[in-house]
């Protein structure tokens, strides 16, 4: 993986933590959730310090128009 993809993912991660601590179902666990949550920004941070350019292109398609049998 590019440095620019793990940075894009590691930012999708964050948002859905935050939505998933905001939840009211997750009573005892809140702190466990905040404390990987910092952790994960904390990487995302250090990642970022350096110059990470982002690609153009975006990611590889998966390949979806194949048969998932033939491969065809």
């Amino acid at each position: 993986m590019k440095k620019s993809e793990v940075v894009y993912d590691l930012s999708l991660i964050n948002e859905r933590l935050d939505q998933i601590i905001d939840s009211k179902c997750i009573n005892g666990a809140r702190d466990e959730l905040m404390e990987i949550a910092s952790k994960i920004k904390n990487i995302s941070s250090e990642l970022n310090k350096t110059n990470v350019t982002f690609s153009i292109t975006g990611r590889a398609k998966p390949l979806v128009n194949k048969c998932r049998f033939c491969g065809k």
